[in-house]
């Protein structure tokens, strides 16, 4: 369920409280509304619910939301990786549900509700890395630090690519200044003429042509490596943690043994992190 958080709900001119009672002996608490909308209170926050993250926030609201949270358990396989998520306003912790590793829990915050459902699906699809990671030592680097080494290495590739452009556009022009002839005695083109024309210039500009290419490729497959690690060591370890169940199921059925089985996994996990 999710819990909408409104800033000065209660200063709103519609706000009304009401007091209750029932009950023998007498329970005595207080019911609040604003626009005809149930209400309920944490300290001095007050919040709406809604049922789904598809549901929409009234309109008449939207303007008042301070905060939405929610929480949800979702099932531990396809294995989803403890640590912190975020994207855009939203925030996402997912951490152990149960010391039987059945289930994850997702706790999650925004102040956007469709950027709290896009993470959301992005967590349950298995798209998104965490920016901090719960897990230790496992291979990889976090989405934060991919995520800035990409933007420096396709910022350095345009400036490459750039500087490129302008160095073959400065080689052409060079070179038609040398094919028509121009400024060369009586107009008559020689080899000496085209060897003069081909100054040391132009000479530096294709070298450094064909090192900026060079660069481009390096950075290129340097990125596409780092996406292509990271695939792999979280593939081998979903691939663990199915075994480490596996293990779990068929040596440690008995509930006594559950203690015993716990500590397996978590050396086999371990291990193999």
């Amino acid at each position: 369920m999710l819990e909408v958080y409104l800033k000065d709900a209660d200063k709103q001119k519609h706000f009304s409280t009401m007091d209750m009672e029932a009950g023998n002996p007498v329970q005595r608490w207080q019911v609040y509304q604003l626009d005809g909308t149930p209400l309920f209170r944490k300290g001095n926050r007050y919040y709406l619910t809604l049922q789904n993250l598809t549901d929409e926030i009234p309109e008449n609201f939207e303007k008042l939301v301070s905060r939405i949270s929610y929480t949800e358990i979702i099932p531990a396989h396809p294995m989803r990786e403890n640590g912190v998520y975020r994207f855009r306003t939203a925030k996402a912790i997912v951490t152990l549900g149960s010391t039987e590793k059945l289930y994850r829990e997702v706790t999650m915050v925004s102040t956007d509700l469709p950027d709290l459902l896009e993470l959301y699906n992005l967590i349950r699809a298995g798209n998104i890395r965490p920016e901090v990671s719960y897990g230790g030592k496992h291979g990889g680097k976090p989405r934060h630090e991919l995520m800035e080494e990409l933007a420096q290495a396709l910022m350095f590739i345009g400036v490459l690519e750039k500087r490129l452009v302008d160095a073959e556009s400065e080689r052409l022009t060079a070179e038609e200044n040398t094919s028509d002839g121009s400024n060369t005695p009586n107009g008559v083109v020689t080899r000496e003429t085209v060897a003069i024309k081909r100054s040391e210039k132009e000479i530096k500009l294709e070298d450094e042509v064909a090192n900026l290419r060079r660069e481009s490729e390096r950075m290129k497959d340097k990125l596409f490596a780092i996406t292509r690690d990271e695939a792999v060591l979280l593939h081998r370890l979903q691939n663990v943690q199915y075994i480490v169940d596996d293990l779990r199921s068929a040596f440690f059925p008995f509930s006594e043994n559950r203690r015993l089985a716990n500590k397996l996994s978590d050396f086999l996990t371990m291990e193999y992190k």
